[in-house]
């Protein structure tokens, strides 16, 4: 039987024809690299991650070596795409595949992640697709959060969907290693429609668990909910939410709305 791992590799490893290891120790833009070496810092933990379920997938955990892993991993993808050269954030996505797959396979990967679900202008210096993404966001949270907790994040947020926009942008590799593999086994599969059911799980499970009524001051429920992906939740709720919005709302039905905002 396949590891979770050889199953994701089959998915999405496409080598690209650059030579990786050319492409890891050229000379990128000084802003580019100097975003990167900062958030090294951030996306690489001082110790591996609690990741039982995967012991006999992950490789062997080196922080000083992962970080260099992870800045060739960068580095050469600033090098390949010069559209985007860096987004602040894929680092934390780059780091979750380095994980499981080496620094050549993770960048190719990354590169096909991107280039399969057609989302380059999402991560270029613009973001060009940012405030259309959140707008198809917002219209699958309408059509799948619980009215109280619909009407709850819309006071939280005075409407918009800000707070959200970093979870596209990491890609929601800041949630859990276990939730977020569930989430990888669908987006690989079935694309980035996916990820806005995963984003309404996100706010549903994570209001239900945080944001209760204890806490009272906006700016403080506005800081968790920017925050929630951080936060540990129910792998088994947020699945069961999850499964239950994809029936509510076809992923062919996102990809429509997609489509409509010229994404």
């Amino acid at each position: 039987m396949k590891t979770r791992a050889e199953v994701w590799k089959e998915l999405m490893y496409s080598p690209v024809l650059q030579d990786f290891n050319s492409l890891c120790i050229s000379e990128i833009p000084s802003d580019a690299l100097q975003n990167i070496e900062v958030d090294i810092e951030r996306s690489v933990d001082s110790k591996a991650l609690p990741m039982e379920e995967f012991n006999s997938e992950i490789r062997k955990y080196n922080v000083i070596e992962r970080k260099k892993e992870l800045k060739h991993v960068l580095v050469a993808f600033a090098k390949h795409n010069s559209l985007i050269e860096y987004c602040q954030g894929l680092s934390y996505y780059a780091a979750f595949l380095l994980h499981f797959f080496t620094p050549e396979e993770s960048f190719s990967i990354l590169c096909h992640t991107i280039q399969k679900n057609r989302i380059e202008r999402l991560f270029d210096k613009k973001l060009s697709l940012v405030s259309k993404v959140l707008s198809v966001h917002g219209r699958v949270l309408n059509l799948t959060l619980p009215e109280a907790i619909r009407k709850s994040i819309h006071a939280i947020s005075n409407s918009t969907h800000d707070y959200s926009a970093g979870w596209y942008l990491t890609l929601f590799s800041r949630l859990s290693p276990s939730i977020y593999a569930m989430i990888l086994d669908l987006f690989y599969t079935q694309g980035f429609p996916v990820l806005f059911h995963a984003a309404s799980a996100l706010v549903e499970v994570g209001h239900r668990r945080y944001i209760t009524d204890a806490i009272k001051e906006q700016d403080q429920r506005m800081q968790i909910l920017f925050k929630l992906a951080e936060y540990p939740l129910p792998e088994d709720e947020f699945r069961s939410v999850m499964h239950r919005n994809m029936q509510m709302v076809s992923l062919a039905t996102i990809e429509h709305m997609l489509h409509e905002a010229n994404i």
